[in-house]
């Protein structure tokens, strides 16, 4: 196996490209870059120079380092990063209850959505964009997936078998979900997470959206 070579932004080599096909060790979940990249903007926007230094000096050395260098949107990172910096901005801005995800996911949807799915939110209804978030999830993580159910005013949103369930996530795409609304036009009446399970072994992650 062969790694791949330097990046030209970074310097770095880049993690050979193995088995699980996301340039990671088979079975190590990941997502892209763009959720770090979305978190350390918030965090800049939020809390400026002070709560940035303050959330790394919250990460592991090695997360620490990886964030200094630079995270490129659409590499692929371990999801243990994204665990880890969400965890830390939700401790240092928040009050450390994971709250703050659901934000986070917001943030992130607007600043991202717009450039990239810019099509579907011009020609599209709220629910034929939640139709095709399952394309929009297998393209961002490397577990799970995403089914969306739709009805003419409601939508429920499950995520299947993610090999690292955890409620920072679970609060990120409900953000995410509701910032698709906004982007849409659409005044959602209600979105809220039914299920936030904690290991594989308790199902489905389940959340609703009603407008």
């Amino acid at each position: 196996m062969v790694a791949a070579p330097p990046s030209p932004h970074t310097g770095e080599v880049r993690a050979p490209r193995t088995a699980d096909g996301h340039g990671g060790r088979t079975g190590e979940v990941r997502c892209k870059g763009s959720a770090i990249t979305s978190r350390m903007r918030f965090l800049e926007e939020r809390g400026g120079d002070a709560a940035r230094a303050a959330v790394l000096e919250r990460l592991s050395p090695a997360f620490a380092e990886r964030l200094e260098a630079g995270v490129l949107k659409n590499a692929w990172v371990p999801f243990d990063l994204f665990l880890a910096l969400n965890e830390a901005i939700d401790a240092e801005l928040g009050q450390g209850d994971l709250a703050l995800c659901r934000e986070m996911g917001r943030f992130g949807a607007r600043l991202n959505l717009p450039t990239v799915y810019r099509l579907f939110y011009k020609v599209g209804s709220l629910a034929f964009i939640l139709r095709r978030a399952p394309r929009v999830w297998a393209v961002h993580y490397s577990s799970g997936k995403l089914v969306v159910d739709t009805g003419r005013d409601w939508a429920k949103l499950r995520v299947e078998r993610f090999r690292r369930p955890h409620r920072a996530l679970w609060l990120s795409v409900l953000g995410w979900a509701e910032a698709s609304a906004e982007l849409s036009g659409t005044r959602l009446r209600e979105a809220e997470l039914l299920t936030a399970p904690e290991s594989l072994a308790e199902g489905a992650c389940e959340m609703v959206l009603r407008w």
